[in-house]
């Protein structure tokens, strides 16, 4: 089974290499989603959003899958004639 390698870019990259085997790009893609979504949760509390992106290079450092999830947040107040 083919290895792939998820480096992560948030606020700071992680170059991934230990690398995970996966049977195929769709098993590839479903982990790439996966990872981001674990990723964003703990990135819950930061005001405005958060942008989380991985690529995932096969055994031969070729980028096989690029991925970015984007959240955009804004908290709204109650205007002051709405108290």
């Amino acid at each position: 089974m083919p290895r792939y390698y998820f480096d992560l870019h948030d606020c700071i990259s992680v170059r991934d290499e230990s690398g995970m085997d996966l049977p195929d790009l769709d098993a590839v893609r479903a982990e790439a989603y996966r990872a981001l979504t674990e990723l964003a949760a703990n990135h819950a509390a930061d005001d405005g959003g958060v942008q989380i992106c991985t690529e995932v290079r096969d055994g031969d450092g070729n980028c096989v899958l690029s991925a970015t999830l984007l959240i955009l947040s804004k908290l709204h107040t109650p205007a002051m004639s709405d108290r």
